[in-house]
């Protein structure tokens, strides 16, 4: 709790600060220990002027709430750091803007590191590989991410972050549930993941442009549920059911091309308003119940000759007519 002290030099022979070692430090700017091989937990924890910190000793990893409510504006975490293990290690720090990895990190395994930080750009390395839950959620600045090596995102990383256009690339193997959800000033998406978890885009209200590249083959539920904005989507060639509630309260959705499908899951478009007429093509084999209950303004369906399975779909339609095709089984 000293707010005396403005910079603190340790000599090499210190190589570890205890818990809440500098704690509330309220004036504490600069620190170096160059021996530091660990730190506690909540070590620089509420230290808001901390904007230089002597990461060159030899640390492996940063422990939870380290740099808690601390005063960086711009980090490197360096090489030989190979794990950002500790729960809110960077949390609610305000004056943070930039983020950079450098070549020997490894992963980021800690839950929520990043959370309500005010990051604008983070730049990995071609040897971090994993993100874990809720590293940067709610940093609504975040607009830049230069993707490096990075495979894994875990659920709700980049929730409620800033991007205005986003592109995923196919290094990316796994996009964890809720990944990217709550981007609210997001226009445009591309995804080349190959697997993308349940409501990975969830409540997108300014999305009105999405590519879905050939090498995402994995796909869960509820991808684009209330996405406000979206009026049509095409489903790319290789996909064959759409996922269930994948435009849930999708309210503009006026346009909507099933390509491939051969399944459309239960509730696809439920509560989405703006559909006035689909057109089901003869790749559909089943649709499964509820999927269009709720389009109250559906008025016009077309099914060719193929589907199987027509499970009550139409519930709450205004249609005057319906032709069942007599490939219908069920």
């Amino acid at each position: 709790y000293d707010d005396r002290c403005t910079w603190i030099m340790l000599p090499p022979s210190v190589t570890k600060v205890g818990d809440m070692s500098f704690y509330k430090c309220s004036r504490l700017e600069k620190f170096i220990a160059p021996g530091l091989t660990e730190m506690g937990v909540q070590a620089f924890a509420e230290t808001p002027k901390l904007a230089d910190f002597d990461f060159s000793g030899p640390i492996k990893s940063i422990p939870s709430k380290c740099f808690y409510k601390s005063g960086f504006v711009d980090l490197t975490i360096p090489g030989h750091i190979k794990d950002i293990e500790g729960n809110d290690a960077f949390r609610e720090c305000k004056s943070l803007q930039n983020v950079v990895f450098e070549e020997g990190v490894e992963s980021v395994s800690g839950a929520r590191v990043f959370y309500k930080s005010s990051t604008t750009s983070v730049k990995f390395p071609t040897t971090l590989k994993s993100l874990g839950e809720y590293v940067f959620c709610i940093n609504s600045g975040l607009s830049s991410v230069e993707w490096g090596g990075l495979e894994y995102i875990g659920e709700n990383c980049f929730s409620g972050t800033g991007f205005t256009e986003l592109s995923i690339p196919s290094t990316v193997k796994i996009v964890g549930g809720f990944g990217f959800s709550q981007c609210e000033s997001l226009t445009k998406l591309t995804v080349a993941a190959d697997s993308i978890g349940s409501f990975a885009f969830y409540l997108m209200p300014s999305l009105v442009e999405i590519t879905i590249e050939p090498t995402t083959t994995k796909y869960a539920d509820g991808l684009f549920h209330t996405c406000k904005g979206l009026e049509s989507f095409r489903f790319p060639d290789h996909w064959k059911t759409t996922g269930e509630q994948v435009f849930e309260s999708c309210s503009k959705l006026k346009n909507v091309d099933l390509n491939q499908i051969e399944v459309i899951d239960r509730e696809s478009f439920h509560y989405c308003d703006g559909l006035t007429s689909i057109h089901i093509p003869s790749s559909v084999r089943k649709l499964m119940p509820h999927a269009f209950t709720g389009c109250y303004y559906l008025e016009s369906v077309t099914i060719d000759e193929g589907i199987e399975t027509l499970y009550g779909s139409f519930e709450t339609a205004i249609l005057e007519e319906l032709t069942i095709p007599a490939s219908v089984k069920w």
